[in-house]
C-alpha cells in the first residue's frame, strides 16, 4: 500500500501521491532542506525497546508499509541514537508506554526491551488497550512464566492470548537480522489477514 505525503522544502509545499518509502528529513546545507510526512491512516508500527534487534527491525520495516516509532528508558543508548530508519523517537518511562502509543487498527507494538522485568512492565502499561498487533520478543520458557504471572496477578486468558510470544514466525532465526526478519513477516501477515486477534 503507498501513501500520499506532504513534501515541505525551503520554499515550497507538495503533495506527493502514491509515495511507498517515508522520508523524514534531507538537509543539504543551511539554506536547502526537504520534510516529507505521510498523510492519512498509515500502519504505525510502536517498538519499545531500543537495542540491536530494535534497530535491525527498524530497517527492514522502512523498506515495507510501516511508519516506524522508537520508544525506550535508557538515555544515550548507542543503537537508539543511530537508528535513522524511525519516523520518531522518544525517551520514556516504561510505565507509561499506553501514553505514547494509542489504541487503533493500523497500531501494531513490538516489545524488544532490555529484559524480563521491563518486558513485564511494558506489556501491563498496555494490555487495557486494543491494537492490531503486539507482540514480546523471548524465549518460550520466559514468555510462558511471565504469562502466568501476569495471570495470576488477574489478567484474563482473553487479553493474554491476544499476545504474540515468542514473537515472530518460527523460522529458526539465529542471527538479528533473521529475527528481525521473522518479526517483519509475522507483522506482514497480520496487517494482510482478516482483522480478527485483536478485536479489529
Amino acid at each position: 500500500q503507498k501513501v500520499s505525503h506532504i513534501q515541505y522544502t525551503e520554499n515550497k509545499i507538495n503533495i506527493i501521491s502514491n509515495k511507498d518509502i517515508v522520508l523524514n528529513s534531507v538537509i543539504e546545507n543551511d539554506q536547502k532542506w526537504t520534510l516529507m510526512q505521510p498523510i492519512g491512516s498509515q500502519n504505525k508500527v510502536y517498538i519499545v525497546g531500543g537495542g540491536h534487534v530494535s534497530l535491525a527491525l527498524s530497517e527492514v520495516l522502512s523498506k515495507l508499509d510501516f511508519e516506524i516509532h522508537l520508544l525506550d528508558h535508557r538515555d544515550g543508548l548507542n543503537t537508539f541514537e543511530m537508528n535513522k530508519f524511525a519516523y520518531s523517537k522518544k525517551i520514556i518511562d516504561l510505565n507509561e508506554c499506553q501514553k505514547y502509543i494509542h489504541a487503533g487498527e493500523n497500531i501494531f507494538v513490538v516489545i524488544v526491551s532490555f529484559g524480563y522485568r521491563t518486558d513485564k512492565v511494558i506489556l501491563k502499561s498496555l494490555l487495557s488497550s486494543q491494537y492490531r498487533y503486539i507482540g514480546m520478543m523471548g524465549s518460550k520458557k520466559k514468555t510462558e512464566v511471565l504469562m502466568a504471572e501476569l495471570r495470576d496477578e488477574g489478567h484474563s486468558d482473553a487479553v493474554l492470548e491476544k499476545v504474540f510470544a515468542p514473537i515472530g514466525i518460527d523460522i529458526k532465526s539465529e542471527t538479528t537480522y533473521e529475527i528481525a526478519i521473522s518479526i517483519a513477516a509475522q507483522l506482514i501477515k497480520v496487517k494482510n489477514s482478516p482483522k480478527v486477534r485483536n478485536g479489529f
